[in-house]
């Protein structure tokens, strides 16, 4: 017979990539709605030919969100 845990593991992550359409009302969301820390904006011009922009939020215990806005990606 196998013995149940006592205590179950506890489910960390250290961050989420999130993609999105509209970085204005993603960070609206993030920043000013939700209260996140931006903590790093980084930008290219060449994804797969294309422009784009992520921003990367603080979560608690050093977690973090990172929106990926590609322009030109589909909805």
């Amino acid at each position: 017979m196998l013995n149940p845990m006592k205590t179950p593991p506890s489910l960390r992550f250290d961050h989420v990539a999130v993609p999105v359409h509209d970085a204005k009302t993603a960070y609206q969301l993030f920043a000013e709605t939700l209260g996140l820390p931006l903590l790093a904006a980084h930008t290219g011009d060449d994804w797969d030919g294309a422009p784009w922009l992520m921003m990367i939020f603080g979560l608690a215990q050093d977690g973090q969100v990172a929106l990926c806005v590609r322009h030109g990606a589909r909805k």
